[in-house]
């Protein structure tokens, strides 16, 4: 259920539960798993201060702000919301009690199914019935940051057994005037409150800095690097925050040890485009790696920016576009012919 003013606000949820819960949904509604899931993923800050991100349609914003979150783009919103339903149906007892609390006095539905899909047929805007909805499907937590209380709500899964990660997704509410619906925006930079009993661990930590490390581990699960305590807090005060823990990455163990040769001896990790190492440090504000990676923009060979452009999200990130953009108009056509456009309107290298 639906609690409010935690002591403590966690991480945004990681990248590859992100992919877990992305696969599961095509799962329920299709009966079988994609066969790939290209992830742009939300990029999302939690040093604050609070920032949204704005939707390109209003409809379906609930649906919309979570498939940015799972998806990195919005045209899943309609998968989500199928697999909300088929979820609901399967346990309906259980959404009925929530309905019974959360929507007294509300429209005058059957049940919790019938309530969540007239109003999608109706063209209104999700409750907070859809919320836990998605909450019980996906067995992770949303932090809602209701813009009429200026405080997050914080919904949990009820039951352990089902809790896929410690992370949480965050997004933001605006009442729609009706008494039960919100406008909802996806949360793209938020001010992370530590608990109070922590407080003193953390200082330990600071004294004996060089006994800890953070460990990156590479996308096959199997190999990994670590950075100590002391180099990580001078580079990302975010990324120092894990101390003495592992972190999954979407990088190989090459890219990682490049990544690794940088933080700890300040070498440039290369000369070529790299999306995944740009990634990270754009996640762990790794503010001189990204500038690095900007430079490297400005000489690269045209066809090694549209190939890394293809993998990173230009809506978060309008340095990049720019610098895209201007690269496209002045372009000799010698440059341009190396260029096709592919069946889904992407531009990629010949």
């Amino acid at each position: 259920m639906a609690r409010r003013n935690s002591e403590s606000i966690p991480y945004p949820i990681e990248y590859y539960d992100r992919l877990g819960i992305a696969r599961s949904i095509h799962v329920l509604v299709n009966g079988h798993a994609p066969p790939s899931l290209h992830h742009m993923c939300l990029l999302v800050r939690h040093n604050g201060p609070l920032e949204t991100m704005k939707l390109q349609r209003i409809e379906y914003s609930l649906y919309r702000s979570l498939s940015m979150w799972l998806f990195g783009n919005e045209d899943e919103h309609k998968l989500i919301h199928k697999a909300a339903l088929k979820h609901v149906k399967s346990n309906r007892a259980y959404f009925n009690r929530i309905y019974d609390e959360e929507m007294r006095p509300g429209p005058q539905c059957l049940d919790a199914y019938d309530h969540m899909k007239s109003a999608a047929k109706d063209g209104r805007q999700a409750s907070l019935v859809d919320v836990h909805a998605v909450v019980h499907l996906t067995g992770t937590a949303i932090y809602l940051f209701r813009e009429d209380s200026k405080e997050f709500c914080k919904f949990l899964p009820d039951d352990n057994d089902r809790k896929r990660s410690n992370g949480a997704i965050f997004l933001a509410a605006k009442p729609t005037g009706d008494g039960y619906t919100f406008f909802y925006t996806p949360v793209v930079a938020y001010e992370r409150r530590r608990p109070q009993k922590r407080r003193h661990s953390e200082r330990v930590v600071d004294v004996k800095a060089d006994r800890f490390a953070i460990t990156l581990v590479a996308k096959d699960e199997k190999n990994t690097v670590t950075v100590p305590y002391a180099v990580a807090s001078a580079f990302s005060p975010n990324l120092a925050e894990f101390c003495g823990e592992g972190i999954r990455t979407d990088m190989s163990l090459e890219t990682l040890r490049r990544l690794q040769s940088f933080l700890l001896t300040g070498s440039k990790p290369g000369d070529a485009l790299d999306h995944e190492l740009y990634g990270f440090a754009k996640r762990w504000c790794i503010t001189s790696l990204c500038k690095h990676m900007e430079e490297l923009l400005q000489h690269s060979a045209l066809t090694d920016v549209v190939s890394f452009a293809n993998h990173i999200s230009l809506r978060q990130d309008e340095a990049i576009y720019e610098t895209l953009k201007r690269r496209l108009y002045r372009a000799p056509t010698a440059e341009m012919k190396h260029l096709r456009c592919n069946p889904d309107r992407r531009l990629t290298p010949n």
